[in-house]
């Protein structure tokens, strides 16, 4: 199914688009658990800036989402349903980036912008990059039908 004949709720643009060489994924990856189910083909470069890089794509069994975030500090990512993207607002993930922690994120069509904590998030090709944020500041997104806050569980910050 390409992603144009999905509800809004669910669709992710960016893995209609034509694939280019910079959608290749770090050879390190090709044979890692982490790429079992996955679709290599459907993999896009959603996000790129300097060292850092995010990419989308699809995996199965079922309809899933793959997420991959990396840059000069270390790389992370995972598979989940997206369905989270209608149920919950967003597919999330966090680590570190040069501007300190981060929270990296799918979201689908209809959200036009994304605020982490006091953070406004970049937001392109479905793909969300919040510096300078926690993994459990909340998370608002901006649709055309006002704002939403995604669900999650809340973290244990640490310290005294």
């Amino acid at each position: 199914m390409r992603e144009s004949d999905r509800p809004l709720s669910l669709r992710v643009s960016i893995l209609d688009r034509v694939p280019s060489q910079s959608d290749s994924l770090p050879e390190p990856l090709a044979g890692g658990p982490v790429m079992q189910g996955l679709n290599v083909g459907s993999v896009r470069l959603a996000f790129s800036d300097g060292d850092h890089r995010v990419y989308v794509g699809l995996a199965g069994p079922g309809d899933r989402l793959f997420l991959w975030s990396e840059n000069k500090f270390g790389a992370g990512g995972g598979i989940g349903p997206r369905e989270i993207l209608a149920t919950v607002g967003a597919r999330v993930q966090s680590g570190w980036g040069d501007g300190g922690r981060e929270v990296v994120g799918i979201v689908s069509d209809e959200v036009m912008a994304v605020h982490v904590g006091g953070t406004e998030a970049v937001l392109v090709n479905n793909v969300f990059v919040a510096v300078g944020a926690f993994p459990d500041d909340p998370i608002v997104l901006t649709t055309a039908a006002g704002e939403r806050t995604v669900q999650r569980p809340t973290l244990h910050r640490g310290g005294s």
